[in-house]
């Protein structure tokens, strides 16, 4: 893990030092002037001219965590190892007027057949990067995030409370409405006859551009045999 961190955070060689970033915190004592009032209880802050600081000193290695923007590759990683990479689902796309070698498109069709496949890897993966980001970028001024271990706890803590928060703000927010039995189901009736009309309609739609490109290839057929007599 400690030699994945490191590849995933790094700058190029020879590059160090220290950055010192200043945080505007308290004022200078009204009684003396030499000594800072600090606007927490146990936090030493600078004087520095006539305000009080606090001073972070970070390793340049901090900004390597904008390596970690390489993960775009994993989606083409994941296109390349679909079973839906081939020149036969390239053409069904074609013919349904969208790019099925995108990784979008990929994506997409492995989540909606396989949907914790995909869904149990990528939260798995967005904690452990989340939480070494954040290890990366705390460690300097908070020693709790030296374990990386005890940093995924705080990552996934973090999370889950967020969530519950805006799960909490929707369910407050949401309207609630009583519908009867009759109604519920007329309205799944309604439903599934508009998602039979859609299909139909597209199925139509499908076999007119079958027909098109069908067309198109026995012209193409055709003037590749006059070339060819005419030669």
């Amino acid at each position: 893990m400690r030699y994945l961190m490191k590849w995933l955070f790094h700058i190029p060689p020879g590059v160090g030092g220290e950055v010192e970033i200043v945080q505007l915190h308290g004022t200078v004592s009204l009684e003396d002037d030499s000594v800072c009032e600090s606007l927490q209880w146990g936090i030493n802050s600078v004087k520095r001219g006539d305000a009080c600081y606090l001073i972070y000193q970070y390793p340049v290695e901090v900004f390597g965590v904008f390596m970690a923007l390489r993960l775009y590759l994993l989606a083409r990683f994941v296109r390349s190892a679909s079973a839906l990479y081939s020149p036969w689902i390239s053409l069904v796309g074609s013919l349904n007027g969208l790019d099925a070698m995108r990784p979008f498109f990929h994506f997409k069709a492995i989540f909606k057949l396989h949907p914790l496949n995909v869904l149990l890897p990528l939260t798995l993966l967005n904690t452990m990067i989340t939480a070494a980001i954040v290890r990366v970028l705390e460690r300097p001024v908070q020693a709790a995030f030296d374990n990386y271990w005890k940093a995924i706890w705080f990552t996934i803590v973090t999370l889950l409370f967020a969530r519950m928060r805006a799960a909490r703000k929707l369910r407050l927010e949401k309207p609630t409405i009583e519908l009867s039995i009759e109604d519920q189901v007329a309205e799944m009736e309604a439903t599934v006859l508009a998602e039979v009309e859609r299909l139909e309609a597209q199925k139509v739609d499908i076999l007119e551009r079958i027909q098109t490109k069908a067309e198109q290839l026995a012209d193409l057929k055709e003037i590749l045999e006059m070339k060819k007599r005419a030669s």
